[in-house]
């Protein structure tokens, strides 16, 4: 009995491998008249896919003749279609549906062997419902083999294309290269940004809306943990745009450093070097949003530590101390330049009288020896690096670096 149904199964095998060619050819034609399949921009499409079918059907009837075996990984050909398809730009719907056209025209096929084999009636219907659960299992089973590879492949191309445009953008930082194949304009103006964090790629998406653009983004470095973006514009962001910029805010636990607008290759460069700046001062200060014309002296004054914390102590000295009130003082003066030098306001934030915030402006002035107006930019410079360079634990006024 079993030998006897082998028979039948080889017998049903070898009329459908009869009809492969016509399946191929009638499958073909039909795709032909599909919307959006390049038939038009690769010529060598339409025949390829014929090959493709030709040779998926003849593995069809191998696994039917084999005891009606399913695959369990992608096929060989598959792949080659699904390389084949992506490099024409079709996408994963339109090529399932070039895979169910032609499940449909073998179906029909393998029912029109089991009518033409030499078997009794009986047989033949025993046959034909084993031949369509055998075709319905079989190619549901490809179908979600070539969906899982369509993705891994889509996400394969497009590291390594991130990982090219990556390269070529930093030879073109390093000056290598003036320019490169990159999906990205060297003819606008440019703002690099640096993210960082659980949620990197959302902020750079939500910042670069805000200028109505799509950016260019990389992760970079081991288990990706920064993301390198240009944002272009066509010109000079409005006053509407650079507001919304400043009161921009980051997801949670993810940060930015941010360079200035500048045109052209040039541009692109500098406002990333920019936002490398921007980055080391806000890896100190744990700001979520770090621009780097706001901490530009920080930024520079840092490239040398030891020199940066050297000035600090040296203009903050009269003001350094572990008493309450050489902390006092260096909070006041925090508070003051914060409030724009307006004692009332200083008094307000610091939830003292305005005469306590005018006595201890006084003290300052005469620890010092100088005004505080005469040097206003030393003594912030001095206060900001003194926070970025050593925090210490007694300064109860300083706030904790993130780490």
């Amino acid at each position: 009995m079993a030998e006897t149904a082998r028979d039948s199964y080889d017998l049903v095998a070898d009329e459908f491998e009869k009809r492969i060619e016509a399946v191929a050819v009638l499958a073909t034609a039909a795709l032909s008249e599909l919307e959006r399949l390049p038939w038009e921009e690769s010529a060598d499409f339409q025949a390829e896919v014929r090959r493709l079918n030709l040779a998926g059907r003849a593995d069809q009837a191998r696994c039917f003749r084999a005891g009606r075996l399913i695959p369990d990984a992608c096929r060989a050909l598959d792949v080659e279609a699904i390389h084949l398809s992506i490099r024409v730009g079709l996408s994963l719907e339109a090529v399932l549906r070039i895979y169910r056209i032609s499940h449909a025209f073998a179906t029909d096929a393998w029912l029109m062997a089991v009518e033409a084999a030499s078997l009794d009636q009986s047989d033949r219907l025993g046959l034909a419902r084993t031949v369509v659960r055998f075709c319905d299992a079989y190619d549901d089973r490809v179908e979600a083999l070539v969906s899982a590879e369509y993705g891994r492949t889509r996400r394969c191309d497009s590291e390594d294309r991130d990982r090219r445009s990556l390269r070529i953008a930093m030879e073109i930082i390093r000056g290598t290269i003036e320019w490169g194949a990159l999906d990205y304009s060297p003819d606008q103006n440019h703002i690099a940004v640096i993210a960082w964090g659980a949620e990197a790629r959302r902020a750079v998406n939500d910042f670069s809306r805000l200028l109505e653009t799509t950016p260019m983004a990389f992760f970079v470095g081991e288990d990706r943990p920064l993301m390198w973006a240009w944002v272009g514009t066509g010109g000079s962001i409005s006053a509407a745009q650079r507001d919304a910029l400043r009161r921009f805010r980051t997801p949670p636990g993810t940060s930015l450093a941010i360079g200035t607008q500048a045109p052209g290759v040039t541009g692109f460069r500098r406002s990333h070097r920019e936002a490398g700046e921007a980055y080391v001062v806000a890896q100190r200060s744990g700001d979520p949003v770090t621009f780097f014309d706001d901490v530009a002296a920080e930024a520079f004054s840092m490239r040398d530590l030891h020199l940066a914390r050297q000035f600090a102590d040296a203009v903050l000295a009269p003001l350094t101390g572990m008493t309450a009130g050489a902390a006092e003082l260096r909070v006041t003066l925090r508070a003051y330049f914060a409030a724009g030098q307006n004692t009332s306001a200083a008094a307000a934030a610091l939830g003292v009288h305005e005469q306590t915030v005018a006595r201890r402006l006084t003290a300052i002035e005469r620890q010092t020896g100088a005004t505080i107006n005469s040097r206003r930019t030393s003594f912030e410079l001095a206060l900001s690096l003194e926070a970025l360079t050593e925090p210490v634990e007694w300064r109860t006024d300083l706030p904790r670096p993130h780490t």
